[in-house]
């Protein structure tokens, strides 16, 4: 929340957009994976500061992808490679 109260939320993948904010996340699969609070920053130290974050989560930051929350779904047998095409109508 700012000073006026308020707070905005803006999703970018601007730079020099991000360093004009209070505090910028790093969020990767739905995890942030790092932080940025402006401080006294200035807008160019802000921006130097972002474009030195690595872009990827540390190793021990990273998950393993969920497979129960995407279930496979059941496969069409005349899908499957060889399957015979149906013929046309």
């Amino acid at each position: 929340m700012n000073q006026d109260g308020q707070t905005i939320l803006m999703v970018t993948h601007s730079i020099q957009a991000a360093s004009r904010a209070g505090r910028v996340l790093f969020i990767k699969d739905g995890n942030v994976f790092n932080q940025i609070y402006r401080g006294m920053l200035t807008d160019d130290e802000m921006y130097r500061k972002i474009s030195d974050t690595p872009l990827l989560p540390s190793a021990s930051a990273r998950r393993r992808p969920r497979k129960d929350i995407f279930p496979k779904a059941p496969q069409c047998p005349a899908l499957q490679p060889g399957a015979a095409a149906a013929p046309a109508s």
